[in-house]
C-alpha cells in the first residue's frame, strides 16, 4: 500500500535539538555614533566590529540553539545594513570634500585671473614708459643720432657692396672654369646630335642625296662626260631621276650612272674628264670638328698657359698628318687631271682625224668640183 512522503523537520536533521531552544544573539558593533573626517586630518576608521568568536556557531551550538538560522539571517542583514550606512558616510563625505577642493580651485582661478590682469596692467605700462623714454632720447639726441646712423649706412653700404662685387667676380672665374671644362664635351654633344640628324634625314628621305648631286652637279657643266658612282642601295631611287639631273648639264653632255659596292652610303663620287668630287658627309664632319677642336684649343690656350705648351707639339703633328694627307690628295688630284687632258687631247686628235677623213673622202667623191680640174 502506498504511503505519502513528507519531507523531514529541520529538527529531525540535528541530533539532540532541544525545541525550547533561544535564538543566540546577533554579535553588535560600536560604531552606532559616526565621527566625520576632516578635510585636512588623518582620516578615522568609522566602523568596529567586536571579534566574533566563529567557534560558537559549531554545529553542537547551532542545534543547541534552535533558531541561529533565521538569527544568522537577521545578523546578514544588520550587516549589510551597517555597510550601506557606512557607504552612505563615505560618499557624503567625499562629496564634502570634492566640495572644498571645487571651492579652492575657484579661489585658484580668481587669483590667477587677478594676477594675469595685474600682469597685462604693469605691461602696457612698462611698455608706456619706453615709449616715452623712447620718443623723449629721440627728440633730445636726433640730429646725433641721425647723423651716426648716416655714417654707419655708408659703411655698410660699403662692405655690402665691396661683398657683391666679389660675388660677381667669383662668379664670372667660376662661369669661365664651367667653360673652359665643359666646353669640348658641349662642342661633341652638339656634332654628335647633328650627325644623327644628318643620318635620320638620309635614312628616311632619299631625296636628300638627290638634291645634294643636284648641287653638284651644276659645277660639272660643260667638263665633258659625266660619271656618278652610287651604292646599290642609293641607285635605284638616283635612278629614276637621271632625267632631272640631265637638265643640270648642258644638251647633249652624256650622265652616266653606275653600281659601286665600294661607294658607302650617302657618299656618291663624281668624275668628268677634268675633275673628281667625293660627297663625304662623314669627312665634312671630321674637317668641321677638327675647325673646333682648334677654336676651342684657342680659346683654353688664351687663359692656360700651360695647355698651350702641351698642344703645340700636338698641333704640329697633327698638321703634318694633315698636310702629308693633302699632299697625297693633291698628288692624286693632279693625276686624275693629267689623265683628264689626256683623254681630252686624244679625243680632240681622233675627232679632227675622222674629220680629215670625212674631208678627204667627199673629195674623192666629188673630183669635178675639184678647182685644178676647173683650171
Amino acid at each position: 500500500m502506498k504511503q505519502d512522503y513528507s519531507a523531514p523537520k529541520f529538527e529531525d536533521w540535528t541530533p539532540g535539538q532541544k525545541p525550547g531552544a533561544k535564538p543566540a544573539k546577533v554579535p553588535g558593533t560600536n560604531a552606532d555614533v559616526f565621527t566625520p573626517i576632516s578635510f585636512y586630518d588623518k582620516p578615522k576608521s568609522g566602523l568596529s566590529l567586536d571579534k566574533v568568536d566563529i567557534s560558537k556557531f559549531s554545529s553542537t551550538q547551532f542545534v543547541a540553539e534552535g533558531t541561529l538560522l533565521t538569527n544568522v539571517e537577521e545578523y546578514s542583514k544588520r550587516i549589510r545594513k551597517e555597510a550601506e550606512r557606512q557607504a552612505g558616510q563615505i560618499r557624503l563625505q567625499a562629496e564634502l570634500a570634492r566640495s572644498v577642493a571645487e571651492e579652492e580651485v575657484a579661489k585658484a582661478d580668481k587669483l590667477l585671473h587677478e594676477t594675469e590682469k595685474e600682469c597685462e596692467r604693469l605691461y602696457a605700462e612698462t611698455n608706456t614708459a619706453a615709449d616715452e623714454i623712447k620718443r623723449r632720447a629721440t627728440e633730445e639726441g636726433f640730429s646725433e643720432g641721425f647723423k651716426a646712423g648716416l655714417e654707419q649706412s655708408v659703411v655698410d653700404n660699403r662692405l655690402l657692396t665691396s661683398h657683391v662685387l666679389d660675388l660677381l667676380a667669383e662668379l664670372k672665374d667660376l662661369r669661365q672654369s664651367l667653360m673652359r671644362q665643359h666646353e669640348s664635351e658641349i662642342v661633341r654633344q652638339a656634332l654628335l646630335m647633328a650627325k644623327k640628324v644628318v643620318h635620320g634625314e638620309l635614312t628616311t628621305k632619299p631625296e636628300f642625296i638627290l638634291s645634294e648631286l643636284k648641287g653638284a652637279i651644276a659645277r660639272f657643266e660643260g667638263e665633258g662626260k659625266i660619271r656618278i658612282s652610287l651604292n646599290p642601295i642609293e641607285y635605284d631611287f638616283i635612278a629614276k631621276h637621271q632625267r632631272e639631273l640631265e637638265g643640270y648639264l648642258e644638251p647633249g653632255q652624256p650622265l652616266v650612272l653606275k653600281k659601286d659596292n665600294n661607294i658607302a652610303c650617302s657618299e656618291p663620287l663624281i668624275e668628268s674628264d677634268f675633275s673628281l668630287v667625293e660627297l663625304d658627309l662623314n669627312r665634312q664632319f671630321k674637317l668641321i670638328e677638327i675647325a673646333l677642336a682648334e677654336c676651342g684649343e684657342d680659346r683654353r690656350s688664351l687663359f692656360d698657359p700651360r695647355f698651350r705648351v702641351e698642344r703645340e707639339s700636338e698641333k704640329a703633328a697633327v698638321a703634318g698628318q694633315i698636310a702629308a694627307g693633302k699632299l697625297a690628295e693633291e698628288e692624286a688630284h693632279q693625276a686624275l687631271l693629267q689623265k683628264a687632258v689626256a683623254d681630252r687631247m686624244a679625243f680632240e686628235d681622233a675627232s679632227s682625224k675622222k674629220a680629215q677623213e670625212a674631208s678627204a673622202d667627199s673629195e674623192d667623191a666629188n673630183p669635178e668640183d675639184s678647182p685644178n680640174e676647173e683650171t
